[in-house]
């Protein structure tokens, strides 16, 4: 197996099994361990799936940098959909061109 068979949720596994104490995600007062970081990854992608999210499928993402973006880039790994980042400075106009062209199955905005 090469290091290009892998993929960001084997990283988070791997991490999770041989650092699971050690914080993953530092962000604003949200402190997450390696083991917690797993965890809500699964939570979502089996979220994401009973909405019907599958291998392939494209999530559009507005959003700034959050624990929540790093959660949601996880769980796309590891069903095997591809996260979409939409930069968040676009105008409307800007955003609903890509968001036309890519065809999310899903989209995801953040609170701003």
């Amino acid at each position: 197996m090469s290091l290009q068979d892998f993929t960001i949720y084997d990283i988070i596994c791997r991490n999770a099994h041989n650092f699971a104490d050690r914080e993953s995600i530092v962000f604003k007062d949200v402190r997450l361990t390696h083991k917690q970081f797993k965890h809500k990854c699964d939570q979502v992608a089996a979220g994401l799936i009973k909405a019907g999210a599958v291998q392939g499928d494209r999530l559009g993402v507005v959003a700034h940098n959050s624990d929540e973006y790093m959660i949601l880039y996880g769980a796309a790994a590891k069903i095997g959909a591809i996260v979409l980042p939409v930069n968040w400075r676009f105008q409307q106009d800007e955003v609903e061109y890509v968001l036309n062209d890519c065809t999310p199955k899903f989209a995801f905005a953040g609170p701003d």
